[in-house]
This record gives C-alpha cells, structure tokens and sequence, in this order.
C-alpha cells in the first residue's frame, strides 16, 4: 500500500509540476550557496584544468531522487533551487531571444552612454559560484539590482569580460544565474566572448564534463545541450566600444577579453553615434584610412606569462600606448592556489564628458568572515588614485585654470632661455 501512495505521488509530481528550478530569486542563489562547499577536492592535481566529476556525479539526481525532490517541492515542504531542466529551459529561451536580435557570429557592440553611466565589470570569472552571488549580493545592497536579478538603478550597466567557464565545480550554476541576468536586462546585461568560450577550448575543460555528467537526462545528444550551449556561445560579442559623449573627435574605451582593436571597423564606430547598443558583423568589415582613437582599455591579463599580483583591478603595460587596465574576478580554488587571488572582486566604469575624465574603481572583499567591500578609485586615462575629497568636474576646472596659467609664464620666457 505505502509503495502504491509513494507511486502516486511521484506520477503526480511528475505530472502537475511546472516549475524548472532555476533560482528564481538571488535569496534561492544565496541558499544553495549556502549548502555547497566552496572549494570542494578535485579529482586531479591539474589547477588549469580540475576535474570535478566525482561531485558532478553525487549532484546528478537519478530518476527516483528526483521524484523525491518534486514531490517535497509539489507540498512545499523544501523547494529544488537547480535542475538541469531548469538549465536547459532558460538557455533555449536567453538563446532564441539573442539570435531574434540579430546577436550571431563574430561580431563587436558600440554604444555612447550618457554622462554618469556606469558599468559593472567582471573578469575571469570562471564559474567562482560562491564569490559571484557575494558580489550579486553587494550589488543588492547598493540597490543596483533586486531580489529578482532586475538591474534597478538608472544608467547602470553589467560587463561579464569572458572566460566565465570552466576551472570549478559549479559552472552550470553560474550561467544560470548569467542568463536570468540577461533575460531580465537584455540592454543593461553584455558578455563579452573570451578564449574559454571558444569551441576547442571549452570542449576539453570543466563545462564539457559538466554538461556529459549532469545534462545526459535532458539531453539525447552524445555531448548533453551541446548544440544550444554553441549556439549561445555564438551569440556573445568579441568586444565592446564606448564612446565619449561630448569629446570634439570621436574617442573610444575598449572592453575586450583580449585588448585588441578589431581592423576594418572604423567606419562602423565613426558613424550613426546614438545611445543604443549597435552590432557589427567582422564579415562586413572594410579597409580605411580612418583611425579608430582609442583612449583605455579594460582586458583580461594574460596570467600565464605576465601576471602580476591584483586585488581585482591592476594598471598593466599599456597596448599600442593606450591606458590599459585588467579585471580579474576568479577567488577558485585555482586562483587561489595559481595567483594568490583571495577577493571577491569587479570594477565599477563611470562615464563622464571627455574620456580623460571618465574614471574606474575595483571594489573588493577577502572572503573571510565579518570581510566587507572597501573600493579605491583612479582616473580611467591617467591612472591617478583618486581620494575622497576628489571632485572630477572641479579638480577639472582646476587643473584647466593650472594649465592656462603655466602656459602664459612660457609665452613670457625668452625663446634662448627656453632652448637652454
């Protein structure tokens, strides 16, 4: 009779339930964070390239756990926050809406943000689950976004600079949580195409084992949801160009995975300059003796020959003597154990008028209990630190009034005098 009852309930949960456990909310992201380690044991001792799969496989549910779990989520009696099914539905539906606007292909993003827009900035993130709902969880409490993943705060703008994947034990999780973003902020949410989103990079590390252990149920494909995840993957952009609102000559910031100026694009960026977010095809790209003025450049570091080390923000060796400055935002336990990298961490762009005004700031935290976000900030061109007291358009004013000075004391200097 009790197996009878417990079939009946499990045909019913199977059968009436709608839901696809998805963190509804950033409380639910919160509360299976809360009952996962963070740093779990890999299988192996390889820091770029950890397999997880013995987890992965006490995480996949078989058929009668799950009915366990829909059936006390059915009577509320505790809630599933993930499934892969959950997974799978939101990445069709982010995916379907992306390619109905024309997000396909290797393809760059501009836009001119208006003065005293903000964009938040994540690097390298690398499916660091725990770090990332901590900073989500920041965010919230700055009234930046809402429990729902609503982005509410006017101007403000969220940058995911590639390489989100692989290299820890909850990358699924983490794009879950991307594409909530993305489907409830489509023009405030860009993620920006790294080397790890690449086909033959991604299809030998973390997210392909992920994928074959815990996706096999919903999937029928030799490699479960392959074909969506690429087909995701090909909706992300290669770089993203901002442009001054106000400067006399059009003048640009870079957000790329990588810091390189795309070729063959300047007659895109120079034309049609209004708010909205623009797509270029790098296929329709033409030759021209236009320049492309880049002022700054936000990148990922190349940490395998160059890296030094970062809180979360660092100034590096300028590209092509353009300002270049790296993001990085990975507290896993490779970058952990890789780069002595103990932060939860973004960086924060603030538009101004001319881009020699613009300005950036890393707000971090060591995870370490009681640890709070502390912020520095620098001028975006200069690199200066800016202190408390620092009013942009005053200190401007300042400076502008410093300069008209010191050149007139030339003008007054014999030419002989000057020479020597």
């Amino acid at each position: 009779m009790k197996k009878k009852l417990f079939l009946i309930l499990l045909i019913t949960a199977f059968c009436t339930s709608e839901k696809t456990f998805a963190f509804e909310t950033l409380a639910e992201a919160k509360q299976y964070t809360q009952e996962k380690n963070e740093f779990p044991n890999p299988d192996n001792n390889d820091y770029l390239n950890p397999d997880y799969s013995s987890l992965h496989t006490k995480l996949n549910d078989n058929i009668l756990s799950q009915g366990i779990n829909k059936i006390l989520s059915f009577f509320k009696i505790k809630k599933q926050l993930w499934s892969p099914i959950g997974f799978k539905k939101l990445l069709k539906k982010v995916t379907k809406k992306r390619e109905l606007n024309a997000y396909n292909g290797n393809f760059i993003i501009k836009a001119t943000p208006p003065i005293g827009s903000k964009y938040i900035i994540l690097g390298d993130l690398h499916g660091a689950l725990h770090s990332f709902v901590r900073i989500l969880s920041q965010l919230e409490k700055l009234g930046i976004i809402n429990n729902r993943f609503e982005i509410i705060k006017p101007n403000y703008n969220l940058v995911f600079n590639g390489d989100l994947i692989n290299r820890s034990p909850f990358i699924l999780e983490t794009l879950t949580i991307v594409f909530k973003l993305l489907d409830k902020n489509p023009k405030q949410v860009f993620y920006i195409k790294g080397n790890h989103e690449v086909k033959h990079v991604w299809y030998n590390l973390g997210l392909h084992r992920e994928l074959q252990i815990r996706c096999k149920s919903v999937s029928d494909e030799k490699l479960p949801l392959s074909s969506i995840i690429l087909r995701f993957l090909n909706t992300l952009p290669l770089s993203m160009y901002l442009k001054s609102k106000v400067s006399k000559s059009d003048e640009f910031v870079l957000i790329s995975h990588y810091g390189k100026i795309d070729k063959g694009i300047s007659n895109f960026l120079h034309t049609n300059n209004s708010g909205k977010i623009q797509i270029f095809n790098l296929k329709n790209k033409i030759p021209s003796t236009i320049d492309v003025t880049v002022k700054a450049i936000i990148k990922s570091e190349s940490r395998s020959t160059t890296y030094q080390f970062t809180d979360g923000l660092k100034l590096l060796n300028s590209e092509q003597g353009i300002t270049t400055w790296g993001v990085f935002s990975c507290p896993t336990s490779s970058g952990k154990i890789l780069y002595d990298f103990n932060y939860d961490a973004y960086a924060e762009l603030t538009v101004g008028g001319d881009i020699k005004f613009w300005t950036i700031a890393v707000y971090h935290q060591k995870f370490t209990p009681y640890s709070e976000f502390s912020t520095k900030k620098f001028m975006l061109f200069s690199g200066e630190k800016i202190y408390e007291n620092f009013n942009v358009q005053r200190d401007k004013e300042y400076y502008k009034e410093q300069i008209i000075n010191l050149k007139n004391i030339i003008h007054t200097i014999p030419k002989k005098q000057i020479q020597n």
